[in-house]
Protein backbone atom coordinates (compact mmCIF):
# COMPACT_ATOMS: atom_id res chain seq x y z
CA UNK A 1 0.00 0.00 0.00
CA UNK A 2 2.81 2.43 0.88
CA UNK A 3 4.14 2.30 -2.69
CA UNK A 4 0.79 3.22 -4.23
CA UNK A 5 0.01 5.87 -1.61
CA UNK A 6 3.42 7.45 -2.16
CA UNK A 7 2.85 7.53 -5.95
CA UNK A 8 -0.57 9.15 -5.50
CA UNK A 9 0.69 11.78 -3.07
CA UNK A 10 3.61 12.70 -5.34
CA UNK A 11 1.36 13.03 -8.39
CA UNK A 12 3.27 10.27 -10.16
CA UNK A 13 0.65 7.51 -10.03
CA UNK A 14 0.59 4.86 -12.74
CA UNK A 15 -2.66 4.54 -14.70
CA UNK A 16 -3.32 1.10 -13.18
CA UNK A 17 -2.20 -0.79 -10.07
CA UNK A 18 -2.63 -4.47 -9.29
CA UNK A 19 -2.53 -5.06 -5.54
CA UNK A 20 -1.91 -8.58 -4.22
CA UNK A 21 -3.18 -9.57 -0.77
CA UNK A 22 -4.44 -13.05 0.15
CA UNK A 23 -7.15 -11.65 2.45
CA UNK A 24 -10.16 -10.25 0.55
CA UNK A 25 -11.55 -8.03 3.32
CA UNK A 26 -8.15 -6.48 4.00
CA UNK A 27 -7.50 -6.07 0.28
CA UNK A 28 -10.85 -4.36 -0.30
CA UNK A 29 -10.37 -2.01 2.67
CA UNK A 30 -6.89 -1.04 1.44
CA UNK A 31 -8.06 -0.30 -2.10
CA UNK A 32 -11.00 1.78 -0.85
CA UNK A 33 -8.57 3.80 1.30
CA UNK A 34 -6.33 4.37 -1.72
CA UNK A 35 -9.32 5.43 -3.82
CA UNK A 36 -10.28 7.96 -1.13
CA UNK A 37 -6.71 9.26 -1.06
CA UNK A 38 -6.68 9.71 -4.84
CA UNK A 39 -10.11 11.31 -5.27
CA UNK A 40 -12.96 12.95 -3.42
CA UNK A 41 -15.45 11.16 -5.67
CA UNK A 42 -16.84 7.72 -4.91
CA UNK A 43 -15.08 4.99 -6.93
CA UNK A 44 -16.88 2.94 -9.54
CA UNK A 45 -16.69 -0.56 -8.07
CA UNK A 46 -16.64 -3.86 -9.93
CA UNK A 47 -17.97 -6.29 -7.35
CA UNK A 48 -16.62 -9.73 -6.53
CA UNK A 49 -17.67 -12.25 -9.19
CA UNK A 50 -19.03 -9.54 -11.52
CA UNK A 51 -20.49 -10.69 -14.82
CA UNK A 52 -19.47 -9.31 -18.23
CA UNK A 53 -22.60 -7.10 -18.34
CA UNK A 54 -21.72 -5.64 -14.92
CA UNK A 55 -18.19 -4.85 -16.10
CA UNK A 56 -19.49 -3.21 -19.28
CA UNK A 57 -21.75 -0.98 -17.19
CA UNK A 58 -18.91 -0.04 -14.83
CA UNK A 59 -16.53 0.72 -17.71
CA UNK A 60 -19.14 2.93 -19.42
CA UNK A 61 -19.57 4.93 -16.21
CA UNK A 62 -15.79 5.17 -15.84
CA UNK A 63 -15.44 6.92 -19.20
CA UNK A 64 -17.92 9.64 -18.23
CA UNK A 65 -16.02 12.65 -16.82
CA UNK A 66 -16.55 13.33 -13.13
CA UNK A 67 -18.74 16.44 -12.71
CA UNK A 68 -16.60 17.51 -9.78
CA UNK A 69 -13.43 17.43 -11.86
CA UNK A 70 -11.95 14.87 -9.47
CA UNK A 71 -9.93 11.84 -10.59
CA UNK A 72 -12.20 9.04 -11.82
CA UNK A 73 -11.50 5.74 -9.99
CA UNK A 74 -12.35 2.24 -11.24
CA UNK A 75 -11.91 -0.27 -8.44
CA UNK A 76 -12.04 -4.06 -8.66
CA UNK A 77 -11.05 -5.64 -5.32
CA UNK A 78 -11.50 -9.23 -6.53
CA UNK A 79 -10.32 -9.21 -10.13
CA UNK A 80 -9.25 -12.85 -9.67
CA UNK A 81 -12.95 -13.87 -9.44
CA UNK A 82 -13.82 -12.33 -12.82
CA UNK A 83 -14.15 -14.70 -15.79
CA UNK A 84 -11.73 -14.70 -18.71
CA UNK A 85 -14.37 -12.90 -20.77
CA UNK A 86 -14.78 -10.31 -18.03
CA UNK A 87 -11.03 -9.73 -17.73
CA UNK A 88 -10.82 -9.33 -21.49
CA UNK A 89 -13.58 -6.73 -21.24
CA UNK A 90 -11.31 -4.72 -18.93
CA UNK A 91 -8.33 -4.83 -21.26
CA UNK A 92 -9.25 -1.88 -23.52
CA UNK A 93 -9.71 0.27 -20.42
CA UNK A 94 -6.29 -0.79 -19.11
CA UNK A 95 -4.72 -0.07 -22.50
CA UNK A 96 -6.48 3.26 -23.10
CA UNK A 97 -7.74 4.69 -19.80
CA UNK A 98 -9.67 7.97 -19.92
CA UNK A 99 -7.91 11.20 -18.88
CA UNK A 100 -7.65 11.99 -15.17
CA UNK A 101 -8.40 8.43 -14.09
CA UNK A 102 -6.95 5.62 -12.01
CA UNK A 103 -7.65 1.87 -12.05
CA UNK A 104 -7.15 -0.10 -8.84
CA UNK A 105 -7.27 -3.89 -9.17
CA UNK A 106 -6.94 -6.46 -6.40
CA UNK A 107 -6.22 -10.19 -6.46
CA UNK A 108 -5.08 -13.08 -4.28
CA UNK A 109 -2.29 -14.13 -6.62
CA UNK A 110 -1.11 -13.59 -10.15
CA UNK A 111 -1.87 -17.09 -11.41
CA UNK A 112 -5.61 -16.32 -11.38
CA UNK A 113 -5.30 -13.45 -13.88
CA UNK A 114 -4.75 -13.17 -17.61
CA UNK A 115 -1.16 -12.37 -18.52
CA UNK A 116 -2.45 -9.43 -20.60
CA UNK A 117 -4.00 -7.95 -17.44
CA UNK A 118 -0.80 -8.55 -15.48
CA UNK A 119 1.33 -6.83 -18.10
CA UNK A 120 -0.71 -3.61 -18.09
CA UNK A 121 -0.60 -2.87 -14.37
CA UNK A 122 2.03 -1.86 -11.87
CA UNK A 123 2.15 -4.77 -9.43
CA UNK A 124 2.37 -4.22 -5.68
CA UNK A 125 2.29 -6.80 -2.90
CA UNK A 126 0.69 -6.22 0.49
CA UNK A 127 3.34 -5.75 3.13
CA UNK A 128 2.05 -8.73 5.10
CA UNK A 129 2.22 -10.99 2.05
CA UNK A 130 5.14 -9.37 0.29
CA UNK A 131 7.84 -11.75 1.44
CA UNK A 132 5.63 -14.55 2.74
CA UNK A 133 6.82 -18.08 2.21
CA UNK A 134 10.28 -19.45 1.62
CA UNK A 135 12.06 -17.37 -1.03
CA UNK A 136 15.41 -19.08 -0.43
CA UNK A 137 15.42 -21.16 -3.62
CA UNK A 138 14.42 -18.27 -5.86
CA UNK A 139 16.94 -16.01 -4.13
CA UNK A 140 19.74 -18.55 -4.56
CA UNK A 141 19.02 -19.07 -8.26
CA UNK A 142 18.74 -15.36 -9.05
CA UNK A 143 21.90 -14.58 -7.07
CA UNK A 144 23.85 -17.38 -8.74
CA UNK A 145 22.85 -16.06 -12.18
CA UNK A 146 24.74 -12.86 -11.41
CA UNK A 147 28.05 -14.70 -11.83
CA UNK A 148 27.23 -18.09 -13.35
CA UNK A 149 26.34 -18.64 -17.00
CA UNK A 150 25.68 -22.35 -16.52
CA UNK A 151 21.98 -21.96 -17.26
CA UNK A 152 21.36 -25.63 -18.19
CA UNK A 153 22.63 -26.78 -14.78
CA UNK A 154 20.64 -24.16 -12.88
CA UNK A 155 17.48 -24.87 -14.86
CA UNK A 156 17.65 -28.52 -13.75
CA UNK A 157 17.32 -27.35 -10.13
CA UNK A 158 13.93 -25.77 -10.88
CA UNK A 159 10.57 -27.59 -10.57
CA UNK A 160 9.51 -29.88 -13.41
CA UNK A 161 5.80 -29.66 -12.59
CA UNK A 162 3.56 -26.83 -13.78
CA UNK A 163 2.11 -25.65 -10.44
CA UNK A 164 5.45 -25.84 -8.65
CA UNK A 165 7.08 -23.86 -11.45
CA UNK A 166 4.27 -21.27 -11.27
CA UNK A 167 4.98 -20.98 -7.54
CA UNK A 168 8.69 -20.46 -8.30
CA UNK A 169 7.81 -17.67 -10.76
CA UNK A 170 5.74 -15.95 -8.06
CA UNK A 171 8.61 -16.29 -5.59
CA UNK A 172 11.02 -14.83 -8.15
CA UNK A 173 8.68 -11.85 -8.57
CA UNK A 174 8.76 -11.26 -4.83
CA UNK A 175 12.57 -11.46 -4.73
CA UNK A 176 12.68 -8.89 -7.56
CA UNK A 177 10.32 -6.62 -5.61
CA UNK A 178 12.39 -7.09 -2.46
CA UNK A 179 15.55 -6.07 -4.31
CA UNK A 180 13.80 -3.05 -5.84
CA UNK A 181 12.59 -1.83 -2.45
CA UNK A 182 16.06 -2.35 -1.01
CA UNK A 183 17.41 -0.31 -3.95
CA UNK A 184 19.55 -3.25 -5.08
CA UNK A 185 17.81 -3.10 -8.47
CA UNK A 186 17.10 -0.18 -10.75
CA UNK A 187 13.43 0.36 -11.68
CA UNK A 188 14.27 -0.34 -15.34
CA UNK A 189 15.90 -3.70 -14.53
CA UNK A 190 13.11 -4.63 -12.12
CA UNK A 191 10.44 -3.87 -14.73
CA UNK A 192 12.30 -5.91 -17.37
CA UNK A 193 12.69 -8.85 -14.98
CA UNK A 194 8.99 -8.69 -14.12
CA UNK A 195 8.26 -8.87 -17.85
CA UNK A 196 10.27 -12.12 -17.93
CA UNK A 197 8.17 -13.60 -15.11
CA UNK A 198 4.97 -12.54 -16.91
CA UNK A 199 6.26 -14.28 -20.05
CA UNK A 200 7.11 -17.42 -18.05
CA UNK A 201 3.65 -17.53 -16.47
CA UNK A 202 2.01 -17.13 -19.88
CA UNK A 203 4.04 -20.01 -21.32
CA UNK A 204 3.28 -22.27 -18.36
CA UNK A 205 -0.43 -21.49 -18.56
CA UNK A 206 -0.24 -22.36 -22.28
CA UNK A 207 1.02 -25.81 -21.18
CA UNK A 208 4.57 -25.39 -22.43
CA UNK A 209 6.91 -27.86 -20.71
CA UNK A 210 8.04 -26.48 -17.31
CA UNK A 211 11.63 -27.56 -18.01
CA UNK A 212 11.64 -25.63 -21.31
CA UNK A 213 10.17 -22.57 -19.60
CA UNK A 214 12.72 -22.83 -16.78
CA UNK A 215 15.74 -22.76 -19.08
CA UNK A 216 14.34 -20.00 -21.31
CA UNK A 217 13.39 -17.91 -18.29
CA UNK A 218 16.92 -18.08 -16.87
CA UNK A 219 18.44 -17.16 -20.24
CA UNK A 220 16.13 -14.13 -20.45
CA UNK A 221 17.11 -13.06 -16.91
CA UNK A 222 20.80 -13.17 -17.88
CA UNK A 223 20.05 -11.10 -21.00
CA UNK A 224 18.06 -8.53 -19.01
CA UNK A 225 20.90 -8.04 -16.57
CA UNK A 226 23.39 -7.69 -19.42
CA UNK A 227 21.41 -5.11 -21.36
CA UNK A 228 20.13 -3.04 -18.41
CA UNK A 229 23.43 -2.52 -16.62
Amino acid sequence: MNTIASDIKSGAAAHCYLYFDSNFERRQKTLLSLAKLASGDEPIIIEKGAKVADISEAVSAFYKPALSGETRILLSPATCTISVQGQNKLLKTLEEPPPNSLVLLGAEKADLLLVTVLSRAKKVWAEKDEFAGDLAVARQVLDELKTSRDVPRLSKTLPDKKQEMLDFVTQAEQVILQDLLAKNLSPITAAALQDVTIWARQRLNSNVSPSAVAESMLIKIVEVRHFTK
